[in-house]
């Protein structure tokens, strides 16, 4: 499968990629764009989980922390949290609306002679 294989950030491997290179201001003004070829080795593979985790710590330390990092890399981290709150700023103060919902999942049980499907938190 591609998304397992050639195509998956995978730790440590070497991948072959289209590089977007976008700087922006302090104010979150879109500055320099830069495309170009290019190969990355993932330093750190991270889920969505461990990287809350880790800019949990920005907010509120906690000596229990399990997901470890070297410093440059949590630095990076925080500099792109920091562009997304400013960016997410912006687009409130130009109207935008932000639409919380629930996540949704399909759950299939196998009843005989038929399969049942059900939206996770319900009941076939």
């Amino acid at each position: 499968m591609v998304s397992n294989g050639l195509a998956s950030l995978q730790q440590g491997q070497l991948r072959y990629v289209k590089t977007v290179r976008v700087e922006f201001t302090k104010e979150g003004q879109l500055g320099h764009v830069h495309l170009a070829n290019g190969a990355i080795r993932v330093a750190q593979r991270f889920s969505y989980e461990q990287v809350g985790q880790l800019l949990e710590q920005l907010e509120e330390p906690k000596p229990e922390l399990t997901v470890q990092t070297n410093p440059a890399i949590f630095a990076m981290l925080r500099r792109m949290r920091d562009l997304a709150l400013i960016l997410r700023e912006k687009r409130k103060k130009r109207g935008a609306l932000e639409l919380s919902m629930p996540e949704s999942g399909v759950g299939i049980r196998q009843q005989r002679p038929r399969q049942r499907c059900a939206l996770r938190g319900e009941r076939p």
